[in-house]
């Protein structure tokens, strides 16, 4: 994931609880089921890294403790499907291994799995790079479909474990950051004129592509647009330099509409790191405003499902009580506000905290030494997600908050 170089501001702190213990609904859910979760790429994700399977299981065990009922983790095309197609038949051979051992270690613990179909397949593309989008959709749009039919509702690998409670896939994500560093070798807004830039339209095609073989599997499903950086002015602060070419969120979206009138999604996804939930909350009535004015009917759903703050890196002075605060803070404003947010996964139970140099890994609220100890800043988010959710030891606010 890209994540915004933090300014180096000191916080309030906030004392967090000592331990949360899960409830017994008692009081009236504020939020439907489903709508808080967690990242686990690092946690699941062997590709990045993630712990042997003792550690994957005492990991889990936390996250369930605290209520958290879904995690985002990549289904990255080319760890399925690693080998192109068979050159005669047109037969695709995918190695589910990975995928199903990360779903089932998730059913287990009544959590479910919210994926990103991702990037390509190396040799889907011209120059070899899985940031890079498929040369053609035809075996993109194919895994995308091969997915839902397995993990999807009465898919193939529900039906294999019966024994597992059913937890089917609910809403497929498609690519992260395709507005920003993850969407690479191509054109995004170079121009920063609509109907002009190739990737905003390149992208509408892949994703209308994925939705329809999505939907052909599942027709439950819903498909929301991969989460996108949530900028929404071309004019950025000096000490947060972007390349020339990233796309505002009004910028990719009214590309998208522009070369597919036919356009149909469930819900756009946005990253928001700013250092404080005022900032983050600030920037996300940007983002609502900003999609309200491309004249989506309705108000399409955002889901917040990158938000974090990294502490221990060197330089930064943020503190893990700031970083639950900010979490309990945005998860609690976002999720009772006005501006139709229906998810909030922040940005991420598990990194390895290896490298002080390296803001990429200090922004877990687990613990990646002591898994049955996670940091306060996860027990401050999970005690908000049980508040929420009507599992907590008290009632949740049912009021709205005027936000946008």
């Amino acid at each position: 994931m890209i994540r915004r170089r933090l300014a180096l501001l000191a916080l309030v702190a906030l004392v967090t609880p000592a331990a949360v213990t899960l409830h017994a609904a008692a009081y009236t859910p504020r939020v439907p089921a489903g709508t808080l979760g967690i990242n686990g790429q690092f946690l699941l994700n062997t590709t990045d890294g993630a712990p042997l399977s003792s550690q994957q299981v005492a990991q889990l065990d936390e996250v369930q403790s605290l209520g958290i009922g879904v995690i985002r983790l990549d289904a990255a095309w080319q760890g399925v499907e690693p080998n192109r197609p068979d050159p005669v038949t047109g037969a695709h051979t995918y190695i589910w291994t990975r995928l199903d051992t990360a779903v089932t270690e998730m059913a287990q613990h009544g959590i479910r799995w919210a994926p990103i179909i991702d990037y390509s397949a190396t040799w889907a593309t011209a120059t070899g790079n899985q940031f890079s989008p498929p040369v053609d959709d035809t075996d993109w749009s194919a895994y995308a479909g091969a997915v839902a039919r397995r993990y999807g509702t009465g898919g193939d690998f529900w039906r294999a474990n019966p024994t597992l409670t059913s937890l089917p896939v609910q809403t497929y994500e498609i690519w992260n950051e395709e507005n920003w560093g993850f969407w690479q070798d191509y054109p995004r807004c170079e121009t920063h004129t609509v109907g002009v830039d190739q990737g905003p339209a390149r992208y509408a095609d892949m994703f209308m592509d994925a939705r329809a073989a999505i939907l052909a599997a599942d027709p439950a499903a819903k498909v929301m647009v991969g989460g996108l950086v949530g900028i929404t002015s071309e004019v950025y602060s000096p000490s947060y330099p972007v390349p020339s070419s990233v796309c505002t969120v009004q910028e990719f979206l009214a590309g998208m509409r522009a070369h597919r009138p036919d356009l149909a999604a469930d819900a756009v996804a946005i990253h928001i790191y700013e250092p404080t939930a005022g900032a983050v909350l600030a920037q996300l009535v940007k983002v609502r405003h900003a999609i309200d004015g491309l004249g989506w009917a309705a108000g399409i759903p955002i889901d917040l499902n990158e938000n974090g703050l990294a502490v221990g890196v060197d330089g930064s002075t943020a503190t893990d009580a700031d970083r639950g605060s900010l979490l309990a803070t945005v998860a609690d404003q976002a999720l009772r506000s006005n501006c139709n947010v229906t998810g909030y996964l922040p940005y991420t139970w598990l990194t390895n905290e290896a490298d002080p140099t390296n803001v990429e890994s200090w922004y877990g609220i687990g613990n990646p030494a002591d898994p049955a100890n996670p940091h306060g800043s996860a027990l401050t988010y999970g005690s908000e997600v049980q508040t929420l959710q009507g599992t907590g030891t008290t009632a949740p606010d049912p009021s709205t908050v005027t936000l946008c």
